[in-house]
């Protein structure tokens, strides 16, 4: 979809596809776009999945015909390209169900997504515990989950220079705002500007896109990262490096207002009629919810959010779940645990955190030789209820400071 599949290298490069969207602004990239530009469109030709799904088989089955398995990602309604190949179909999920689903589709998809997921010849997964929780909750499927790895940047071991800065890593939608507000504290206090400070944009390679721009953020002595979503690569990445992080102890505050838990890509109502008594008095298609709120806490259409719902689902996000992350609770604070941890203390920090991801690799790669067996052999039933991520149960595994307790008033 526009430039974003130019940036990752995974644009069609069959003209008829193009030809069978019918929608110009999904294939071309505008002068000055941004990477994410022409998504919006995505919804609008999905209005028309019914025709584009039979064109698409008519089109392509004679070369289609050998494949063995089908892979949908983002999003996930274009799973229905792939139904009437009768194949196994592989879904990987870290966005809503209904990301980019029009209302008048929702209910439908719901319905014929159930079918798919609870069908063993297919296996979806997903990215992390929240939405994991937040599918069962919106269709009464439990699916397994996989960590992403960040495996490319993996290659690119932690090797702080003497006397490095520590990087700040403060994107969209809240980039700049809190790198000016921690410089300016330490103009205020001699002692805390010890440990300089860079943006992730005001690092040459990265600025310039070099091919060594991984092996320079490597060589930063940590990283303090401001969350844009409950999920985004950059904290793998920098994870996967073992570059020590820092997160505020309060990531939810922004973590959770956007694409992942947004509520305008859920539907309450479907998630409520799976759970109450049918119209004769038949029993619920699915059991009561076990948690106390639907996995969003935003407001439809607003900047607000509960913030009781927030910290109740900040544990299952791996900004709480991955281990060995140091956790501030202020903007000082942060500063003073940057100065605090030592040479020392950072590398023994970089090297569990690269002892984890070692770990989980060898987990997923586990995962995913059963998964491919299971798909080509047409039985996932073994693995839709496993969950392979060896974290334990959902709760934060904090070092440094815990997340605050949150109370009325």
């Amino acid at each position: 979809v526009s430039y974003y599949c130019r940036f990752h290298g995974v644009c069609f490069t069959d003209g008829r596809v193009k030809r069978l969207l019918r929608h110009p602004r999904i294939h071309e990239v505008k002068a000055g776009a941004g990477m994410l530009d022409g998504f919006e469109q995505v919804e609008h030709v999905s209005r028309d999945i019914g025709r584009i799904a039979r064109e698409f088989h008519r089109l392509f089955y004679t070369r289609l015909r050998p494949i063995d398995l089908f892979l949908c990602t983002i999003p996930i309604f274009w799973c229905r390209l792939y139904e009437r190949f009768q194949k196994p179909i592989l879904g990987v999920m870290d966005q809503p169900l209904f990301l980019f689903v029009p209302a008048e589709h929702r209910v439908g998809w719901a319905e014929r997504y159930r079918v798919l997921a609870r069908d063993h010849r297919n296996l979806f997964v997903s990215h992390t515990s929240f939405l994991q929780e937040q599918l069962e909750w919106q269709t009464g499927v439990r699916v397994p989950v996989v960590r992403y790895l960040a495996l490319r940047t993996a290659r690119w071991s932690y090797a702080p220079v003497r006397r490095g800065a520590s990087l700040v890593v403060s994107m969209l939608p809240y980039r700049p705002y809190f790198l000016p507000l921690l410089r300016r504290i330490q103009e205020l206090n001699a002692a805390l500007a010890e440990v300089p400070l860079v943006g992730l944009e005001e690092v040459p390679a990265w600025k310039a896109g070099r091919s060594d721009r991984y092996r320079r953020l490597a060589e930063h002595r940590s990283a303090v990262i401001f969350p844009y979503d409950v999920h985004f690569i950059k904290l793998l990445e920098l994870y996967s490096m073992g570059v020590p992080l820092f997160l505020p102890a309060d990531f939810y505050m922004w973590a959770f207002s956007w694409t992942i838990a947004d509520p305008s890509s859920l539907e309450d109502s479907i998630a409520h009629i799976l759970r109450a008594p049918g119209p004769q008095g038949e029993p619920p298609l699915e059991p009561p919810w076990r948690h106390p709120y639907p996995p969003y806490c935003g407001r439809r259409n607003h900047w607000h959010f509960d913030p009781q719902a927030c910290a109740y689902w900040a544990p299952h996000s791996d900004l709480a779940r991955l281990p060995h992350i140091e956790y501030f609770s202020s903007l000082p604070d942060c500063l003073v645990r940057l100065r605090a941890e030592s040479d020392d203390a950072a590398q023994r920090r970089s090297q569990r955190m690269r002892d984890f991801q070692a770990a989980t690799t060898a987990a997923a790669m586990t995962f995913w030789r059963r998964a491919t067996f299971a798909l080509l052999a047409g039985n996932t039933s073994g693995l839709l209820m496993s969950d392979i991520l060896p974290l334990g149960p959902a709760e934060p595994v904090v070092e440094g400071a815990a997340a605050p307790e949150v109370v009325d008033g």
